[in-house]
């Protein structure tokens, strides 16, 4: 199995270790310096840079992947239905270039990094990615014209004015030892959450707060990643057969062995780096004729033109209860984006 990254720190952050202990003077350091830095543009010590198209902001309070993806692409694909023109902003995580960089269907990934590609893929929104939050949404707003702007990650990213802040936690990790960094997984105090417009929980109610919502992933089909073709799960275990190898580089490659295992598929996983750039040596390890990874991951091999045509990607889309209509038109509404009716 191939190395990922840290994968020593992560158990100690999500397991009754006696290690964080010892860096507990340096969490409380970095405690005090992200609660200064949020403090000063919260203050107006900052200015802030406020867009004239509302910005909602999707990010996480714990370090690793906690599902904001597959929930930026169930807002974009709600807000479009009902009528709302989207942008999207990244900071571009894995990809190299002139920033801001507006992305579509045909840009190299090593420019705009795997999520970015797949949301446009997905959504079919414009984006523009930039380790500047500002400088991607001045970029989306003076090319498009705008009703919001969703902004995937930036949490964090306190000079880019937001209406709205959604978190996304963990449903199974949660927040760990509950400590900050480095002696656990917290970015930010789960104080933090008090403040938050939006509290979704993934796979599972964390327990971190009596307001959270439950967010849901279900399979839709297995898809080719060089050609494209679709297939219900049903159809690919006639075809192919259940036991296959898979690679996944993402920030929680278990979510992904769990997925697997729910469609009754008998995998042997090849973990790598989150944002892992796929070379030809590194999947030589799957062997065979056909192996499966993850949407995000699928976006770098499909470039391995004599391996991606033996990929199949697992397609997730999040989904809540019937009652998320009427709280996303409250929290949208609130803040002058008008959702109408499904189209």
């Amino acid at each position: 199995m191939a190395s990922r990254l840290n994968p020593l720190i992560e158990s100690m952050w999500y397991s009754a270790g006696v290690w964080p202990r010892a860096l507990a003077p340096l969490s409380w350091f970095y405690g005090r310096i992200a609660e200064g830095r949020r403090s000063k543009y919260a203050d107006g010590k900052v200015d802030r840079w406020e867009s004239p198209v509302p910005v909602c902001v999707v990010g996480n309070i714990t370090a690793g992947g906690t599902g904001k993806t597959p929930l930026v692409v169930f807002l974009a694909q709600w807000l479009t239905d009902r009528g709302a023109n989207v942008g999207l902003v990244s900071r571009g995580y894995g990809g190299r270039a002139s920033y801001p960089l507006e992305v579509n269907n045909s840009t190299p990934v090593d420019l705009s990094g795997d999520e970015a590609l797949l949301l446009v893929h997905r959504t079919g929104c414009p984006m523009v990615v930039d380790p500047d939050r500002v400088s991607a949404v001045r970029r989306l707003v003076e090319q498009f014209d705008l009703d919001v702007v969703l902004a995937d990650d930036g949490l964090q990213h306190y000079a880019l004015g937001r209406n709205i802040e959604v978190v996304v936690i963990d449903g199974q990790r949660g927040a760990g030892n509950g400590m900050l960094l480095p002696a656990g997984p917290l970015r930010e105090p789960l104080t933090r959450l008090e403040s938050m417009d939006w509290i979704v929980s993934n796979g599972r109610a964390s327990g971190l707060s009596s307001e959270e919502w439950v967010m849901a992933i279900r399979t839709t089909e297995l898809v080719n990643v060089a050609s494209d073709e679709r297939l219900p799960a049903v159809e690919f275990k006639e075809k192919f057969g259940t036991e296959f190898p898979a690679v996944a580089g993402i920030g929680n490659p278990n979510r992904f062995v769990e997925t697997l295992e729910a469609m009754d598929f008998v995998v042997d996983l090849h973990v790598f780096g989150d944002h892992h750039a796929y070379r030809p040596k590194d999947l030589a390890v799957v062997g065979g004729s056909v192996f499966l990874t993850t949407e995000k991951d699928a976006q770098k091999i499909r470039k391995l033109e004599s391996l991606a045509h033996k990929a199949w990607y697992v397609e997730i889309a999040a989904q809540f209860n019937e009652r998320i209509d009427g709280h996303l038109e409250e929290l949208f509404g609130a803040h002058g984006i008008d959702v109408g009716l499904p189209r």
